[in-house]
């Protein structure tokens, strides 16, 4: 059943830059489980790091009605004390794959170039997605 599974489903887990975002073994425990769960552990993972919004990208979002105002508090503002904490939560997280855990097969990690919240990290993703279904998880929410 897990080989049927992992030929029809990728998981999508999007991540950001932000104070309570910026947390490997969080992440790591999430993405672990999931390997958990028989018929995912096979199935492809994308974590997706959503990049820093760029000066004015927040304020443009908002006014093209592309950030309703109750999710513009989740954007970051920039800064370079975040910045750096979030490079290190990305290198953490690329350690963390390095070790070969089996719990975490089959997790890729996809950078963004540019900033896209939630939208553009999920839109980011599906470019790569050859599976007919998707689930898009969140990146601090373990499954039991």
């Amino acid at each position: 059943l897990g080989g049927r599974v992992a030929e029809a489903l990728t998981i999508i887990i999007s991540t950001s830059a932000a104070e309570h975002h910026c947390n490997a073994p969080l992440l790591a425990r999430v993405l672990r489980s999931i390997g958990a769960v028989d018929v995912l552990r096979r199935c492809r993972k994308l974590v997706v790091f959503d990049a820093m919004p760029g000066q004015g990208e927040k304020e443009a979002a908002a006014e093209q009605g592309t950030l309703a105002s109750i999710g513009q508090h989740w954007v970051p503002s920039a800064n370079t004390a975040l910045a750096a904490r979030y490079e290190a939560y990305k290198r953490d997280v690329e350690a963390l794959l390095a070790q070969g855990d089996p719990l975490l097969e089959g997790v890729e990690l996809l950078p963004m170039q540019r900033w896209g919240h939630l939208v553009g990290t999920v839109r980011h993703a599906l470019e790569r997605v050859s599976t007919p279904f998707v689930l898009l998880h969140q990146h601090d929410l373990l499954i039991n």
